[in-house]
């Protein structure tokens, strides 16, 4: 009997490590679009900063207002990334230790 015991004790540890790593893939597959979406943000209003920019160089005036606006938010989403890529590699770096 304890042969049974013992696989069905296996099974279940083996169960409950599978599912562990399942939900650390997700959870790592959610951060990791999401760090895609930010940085396509990003890219975004890069490219909005660089028409302001080209504009001022073809002599058209700018109150300057939507620069300041628009580097505040690329700021602020690079610092959101930062943060996403961090957990992801602490969620990457956790899973390999347990």
């Amino acid at each position: 009997m304890s042969f049974i015991d013992d696989a069905v004790s296996t099974a279940k540890t083996v169960g409950k490590t599978v599912g562990k790593k399942t939900e650390e893939i997700i959870i790592i597959s959610r951060k990791k679009l999401q760090a895609i979406e930010l940085e396509n943000k990003v890219e975004n209003l890069y490219e909005q900063l660089g028409r302001h920019y080209y504009a001022i160089l073809q002599g058209e005036q700018t109150d300057g207002q939507d620069d300041d606006t628009l580097a505040a938010e690329i700021n602020k989403l690079n610092e959101e990334l930062a943060a996403v890529k961090k957990d992801i590699e602490d969620i990457s770096r956790a899973g390999k230790t347990s």
